[in-house]
């Protein structure tokens, strides 16, 4: 599986295929049953506040987005651009947006092989998500 969302990975950045949001819904959906099974039939592997660090970015931003749109006076769950990625790329190329996206997601696990304290971890991805929204993208809102 990581063999083909490497290969995907590079031929959507070279823009000779597109994995669309059937193929997403499908790949966090594979993801998600994993979670689940390694979690629950692999005791003391890894535990929930690792999987809580890691799946820490997309849900941090999805909350921010919705708290957004219901200030506005819009509906929650429509669509818009102002996800962290989109402000990402207003600011910064796609490469240094995809580079910095996986960076923030790579902390949790590699803290988890690492054996350093979840805490930090979660800590260092939260004070750059907030760092980046607040000081670098504020303008672009």
């Amino acid at each position: 599986m990581i063999f083909s969302i490497f290969i995907f990975g590079i031929l959507n950045f070279n823009g000779k295929i597109f994995l669309g949001d059937s193929g997403v819904y499908i790949l966090s959906l594979i993801l998600g049953i994993f979670y689940i099974k390694y979690y629950n039939f692999m005791p003391g592997r890894i535990e929930a506040d690792i999987i809580f660090s890691i799946l820490l970015l997309p849900v941090l931003d999805a909350g921010r987005c919705i708290v957004h749109r219901i200030i506005n006076g819009k509906n929650p769950f429509a669509g818009d651009r102002n996800h962290f990625h989109y402000l990402l790329l207003k600011k910064y190329s796609y490469t240094k947006t995809i580079l910095l996206i996986s960076a923030l997601i790579l902390v949790p696990i590699i803290n988890y092989f690492l054996n350093v304290n979840t805490f930090y971890g979660i800590s260092l991805v939260l004070f750059i998500y907030f760092y980046l929204y607040f000081f670098k993208l504020s303008k672009f809102l």
